[in-house]
């Protein structure tokens, strides 16, 4: 490799960083800001989530009433039932407003946007929810590609010793070397152990911010998304209340650990329930469960078992992108590899910035500026 190109790579993963690299820093951040929730919300969060565990639990409709009554300004949009005694019962309404109510005595518990408290506001902020869905999907998806190329394929094409006993050095940091030289083995060092993971994370990022590539994955596979099925208008019928519809479930999907029941949103809507199923590989692996709204016949079950290659593929880029996967080590690793960025865009920032200060110092002084 000619020391020419190599000098100009430099620049570019230089400038990459300073610009681009900002945008991956905020996504490493945010991200890192709410890759433990699953272990920290029933914590945080205890008021809410946590009741004191009961053998009979009160009608869902019930609790939906009560939930309504403190939030009149919504409509309702669906239930989340948990299988642990110990859960409360969230209701959603279509602002995405969620109500929290102890399922055993049907008492509301308190109130919490989708995005809102600490963990939701990172996540909005890291899913660029303050911009239009399709725009804030495609610049994060735009900083993670140049991340892969510039930032991780470079740095790896910059740091690939040239020797034998430079290669025994490469993967060691020197904290005996002076100023910015120290900086920049902290840079390689953390970069490199970090690669891996950093790569894993942008690459299962790409499907989620672009639709082309999640549609390509699907066509490979020939995975087609299924229509919905509809219920049966008759006339006079009335849709029956929401608690058959969580026994039926149990009945159909004995092995269930967490339910959305999704109210119908149309009048030959059927009532949709998004389940996990205990076992499941990770959290998004979801069956899915239709009924008919007025008569409760099964209309279609989906267990996530039966999905095509190409789903199960992008549900899995999904789940190791968040942290989804594997529990609580590689949930921790994700969250050192995404808090390793701020310092790497440091210790790559820190040293070029005091050689462009001392030069301008430089410069000042032989023209007698001052």
């Amino acid at each position: 490799m000619s020391g020419s190109f190599k000098r100009r790579l430099l620049q570019l993963h230089t400038w990459t960083g300073l610009t681009i690299g900002l945008g991956v820093v905020f996504l490493a951040i945010t991200g890192a800001g709410f890759v433990l929730r699953p272990q920290l919300d029933e914590l945080v969060n205890r008021e809410l989530l946590v009741v004191p565990p009961c053998t009979e639990r009160l009608p869902l409709d019930a609790l939906a009433a009560n939930a309504r009554a403190v939030h009149p300004e919504g409509k309702l949009s669906s239930i989340e039932v948990n299988s642990d005694a110990g859960s409360s019962t969230a209701i959603q309404f279509t602002d995405k407003d969620f109500v929290y109510v102890n399922p055993c005595t049907g008492t509301i518990l308190g109130k919490r946007n989708e995005y809102g408290g600490f963990f939701g506001t990172v996540e909005w902020l890291h899913r660029f929810r303050f911009m239009e869905p399709n725009t804030g999907r495609q610049v994060a998806g735009i900083a993670a590609a140049v991340f892969i190329v510039l930032l991780i394929g470079g740095g790896v094409v910059l740091w690939w010793p040239h020797s034998r006993r430079a290669a025994r050095m490469a993967f060691k940091f020197n904290p005996r070397l002076p100023g910015s030289a120290r900086m920049l083995s902290l840079h390689r060092v953390i970069g490199l152990y970090t690669s891996v993971v950093l790569l894993l994370i942008a690459l299962t990022g790409i499907p989620i911010a672009f639709v082309p590539v999640k549609e390509m994955i699907y066509r490979q596979s020939g995975y087609t998304q299924p229509v919905a099925p509809k219920s049966t208008l008759t006339n006079g019928a009335a849709r029956l209340p929401m608690e058959s519809f969580w026994q039926k479930i149990r009945v159909a999907v004995p092995e269930l650990e967490w339910v959305s029941l999704r109210y119908p949103n149309r009048p030959d809507a059927a009532v949709e329930a998004e389940i996990r199923e205990r076992h499941a590989p990770h959290a998004d692996a979801k069956s899915y469960l239709y009924m008919d709204a007025y008569t409760g016949n099964t209309l279609e079950l989906r267990h996530y078992s039966d999905t095509a290659p190409g789903r199960k593929i992008y549900l899995y880029c999904i789940a190791l992108h968040a942290g989804l996967v594997g529990g609580l080590p590689y949930e921790l690793l994700v969250f050192a590899a995404a808090l390793a960025v701020p310092v790497q865009a440091y210790s790559g920032f820190s040293p070029y910035l005091r050689r462009q200060f001392r030069a301008v110092v430089k410069r000042r002084g032989r023209f007698g500026v001052s």
